[in-house]
Order: C-alpha cells, then structure tokens, then sequence
C-alpha cells in the first residue's frame, strides 16, 4: 500500500506543475479516498500545509496571467467567518497562541482548496466535467466498499492497511458497534453491522459525506435520469441506513423535506417520492428497519447509549459555566479541540458534541454573531446569485451540514461542504448544465 501511495502522490506532484487540472483532480480523489491525509514519498510523509502551499503555488504558477479573472465573491460567507475569528485571537490567553494559529491555518486551507477547485472549473472551460467525475468515482467507491463492509461487521481491510502509515490505528472495538452493549441492544440502536466508515477514519465523517453527497446525486437524477446517477443514490441511501451512524438518517429526512419543500416542482416531488418508495422497500428488505427507527424516535431506548434532550440542555448550561469569564469572546479559536487534547473527554460536555457547544466555547456570544451572519450571507449570496432551484440546492447542503454538526459536533466537515459548494456553483455558472448534467 505504501508504494502505491507514493506512486500516486508523486503523479499528483508532478501532475499539479505540468497539467494542474488533472493533477488537482487527482488530489481531490486522493484527499476523499485516503484517510491518512498525506501524500507519502516512500516512508516519508508529506503534511497538510505543504501539500497547501504546493498547490497554491501550483496554482498561482498556471494561472496568474488570469488573475483578474479569479473569484473570491461567492466564498465570502466562509472567509467573514473564518476571518472574524481569527481576529479574535489576539484577545484569548486560555488557548496557546500557536494552536489558535494552527487551528485557523488548517481550517482556512479547507476553504481554500475548493476556492482553487471553483476558479478551475471556471477558468478552464468544461472542467467542470471532470471535476464530477472524481466525485461520482469517489461516490461509487466509498459506498461500494461500504456495502461491501456489511458482510464483515466490525472489520475494515483498508484502514487497517493504510492508517499505520499515517501513524494512526484502526479501533476494532468501536468498529464492532457494541460499545459494550449485547448484541441485540446493538441492532437496536441501529448497527446491525457495526460501525462503518467505509475509505474514511470516522464513521460521522462517513455519514457527512454520505448526506452531502445525497443531495449532489439527487440533483443529478432529477436534471438528467442517469442510470449511474440513480444506483449510486440507491447506494448512498442504503450506506446510510446500514453505517451505524442515526444522524445520518435524521438529516437525510430532513434535508429531503427542505429540498422538497422549497422546490415547488410537482414532477420532481413525484420523482423523488418515487424513487424513496422503491429504496426504502429494497432497504427494508435487507435490515429491520422498524428497529432503527424507533431508536431513533424513542425517548428510552432500552439501554442503548445516546443523547437526551435533558443532557443536552445540561450540557449547554455547562457552555456558560465554562465561559463564565470570557462570555463575550469565549476561551480561544480551536480551544474544544486543545481541551480534548489534553484530557480526552469533559466531564460534562464529552466531546463537545455539537457545533453550538464548539461555537460558544471557542468564541463565546461574539462567535455566534459570526455564525448568524454566515449564515445569512450564505443565504443572501445564494438568492442573488442563482435560480430559485438551484439556490434551494445549495441551501440543503447548508442545512445538512448545521443539522449534522448541531448533533454530532463539528470534526472537521466544513472541508466536505465547501467541496459540494464549489463543485455545485462551478455547474451552476457553466450555462451548458443548465439544462442537464453530462457524464
């Protein structure tokens, strides 16, 4: 596996300075479908913020004669956010000043990435063709191997290869599902096949992937009916149902209802409706799905492990009690992260396992300004600039990803949104895919 690795990372190195399309469409299936997140020269690995910089530079290099052409507009929402916050940063002493950096570093090259993928697909006339290649390969490969991964519960080949390369291990335990429950408490809470998370470190990441990637798919099946199209929605829906992770299944109902409620379109609520009758009754057919829903649904769910609303709302006073001295602007950018760092788990709060927690821990009253904003502008920008449909597209990615992160907490997911709002926009603006998507 590590001489495979090294081979494609060298491709993608020299890919990006003699055709920086294709070798950024490389690395983008390279970034989804290994979790180490290096590129590996033999035994050497080859961090984030270098292989940042090699692309900006691979970038700047190929393009700055357009560079009057290049568009930052529509990304303004994520760069007021992450720009607002690390302003911030001076004003904090509870977090190391180096992590805080760190922090805002590694979270602004996420958003930077797919800044660079949009002003390819916009400067390079039908790159936009390419670019959803890579997602629906990516697409076809995680869930492929996330079914594939159903028929041996609690085992992962592929992590257990590549992760020691990264210097990561693959845990079994958590894998197999249980958590120390008995196996029938297991199968109510939904893991009738462990936890699954397919070609990624986490089944939560996994499952944001999976619900973004739901409304790309469905998009596509509904402006062009492809065949392809169409079995890896049917993929993508039942990963979900068999990945272990409920949320998933929350948030793809609710961003089905967003983007059905929204539309107005008779035939496309008729088409989507359809197309759910048939997946639920071919899933229903392979898993009890009466049990993952009422573990869903139920208050109590027979032992099963999980959040209450009552532990919820405490956790949420233990926000306060934390940012007792620093309400206004919180304890620091990336502070929940260097807590969790230093001791693992909270008392309370566990793994601060909601974005509303990461948000008013990290900065505080002021930090939830900055996300209403965002949100806003988000909205505003999607309105202005796009048709009724297509700004419905882009708000349901939105919503997947509050409605995730709200529930499970804010591990990194950002990246995946911005990936689909680049890849979304880069179709929306190519006049060409007005009207269909060609594959």
């Amino acid at each position: 596996m590590s001489f495979i690795l090294t081979v494609l990372s060298v491709i993608i190195i020299i890919l990006l300075f003699v055709n920086f399309k294709y070798g950024f469409a490389v690395y983008l299936a390279y970034s989804i479908l290994v979790p180490i997140g290096y590129l590996v020269i033999n035994n050497f690995l080859i961090g984030e913020f270098f292989i940042f910089v090699l692309l900006l530079l691979a970038f700047i290099f190929r393009y700055i004669h357009k560079f009057s052409y290049f568009k930052f507009k529509l990304f303004t929402p994520f760069l007021f956010l992450l720009l607002g916050q690390f302003i911030l940063i001076p004003f904090h002493n509870q977090t190391p000043f180096y992590y805080q950096l760190n922090s805002f570093v590694h979270d602004m090259m996420g958003v930077t990435n797919s800044l660079i993928l949009l002003n390819v697909i916009l400067l390079e006339q039908n790159s936009y063709k390419l670019y959803i290649k890579v997602i629906f390969i990516s697409i076809a490969i995680s869930t492929f191997y996330g079914l594939f991964l159903t028929t041996i519960p609690g085992i992962n080949p592929y992590l257990l290869i590549t992760l020691p390369i990264g210097g990561q291990e693959f845990n079994a335990a958590y894998a197999a599902g249980n958590s120390g429950l008995s196996d029938v408490l297991a199968i109510a809470a939904g893991r009738n096949f462990g936890r699954i998370s397919s070609v990624f470190t986490h089944p939560m990441t996994y499952g944001i992937f999976l619900c973004l990637s739901l409304v790309f798919m469905l998009y596509t099946v509904l402006k062009s009916k492809n065949k392809s199209a169409i079995i890896l929605l049917l993929f993508i829906v039942v990963n979900i149902f068999c990945i272990g992770v409920r949320t998933s299944i929350v948030v793809m109902i609710i961003s089905l209802i967003y983007y059905l409620c929204f539309n107005y379109n008779i035939k496309k609520i008729f088409y989507t409706l359809f197309l759910a009758g048939i997946i639920y009754i071919i899933i229903s057919n392979i898993i009890d799905t009466s049990s993952v829903f009422n573990s869903i649904l139920s208050k109590d769910s027979d032992g099963v492990e999980g959040s209450s609303l009552n532990m919820r709302l405490e956790q949420l006073q233990g926000c306060f009690t934390i940012i007792d001295s620093h309400l206004i602007l919180g304890n620091g950018y990336g502070w929940t992260s260097y807590y969790l760092s230093l001791h693992a788990t909270h008392p309370l709060l566990l793994s601060f396992e909601s974005l509303a927690f990461v948000i008013l821990c990290n900065n505080g009253l002021f930090g939830v300004l900055l996300w209403l904003v965002f949100i806003f502008m988000y909205f505003k920008i999607s309105y202005k600039f796009f048709t009724k449909e297509e700004s419905v597209v882009l708000q349901t990615l939105l919503v997947v990803y509050l409605c995730y992160s709200l529930i499970t907490g804010e591990y990194g997911y950002m990246k995946y949104l911005v990936l689909y709002y680049a890849i979304f926009i880069g179709i929306f603006t190519n006049k060409k895919t007005k009207t269909s998507i060609n594959i």
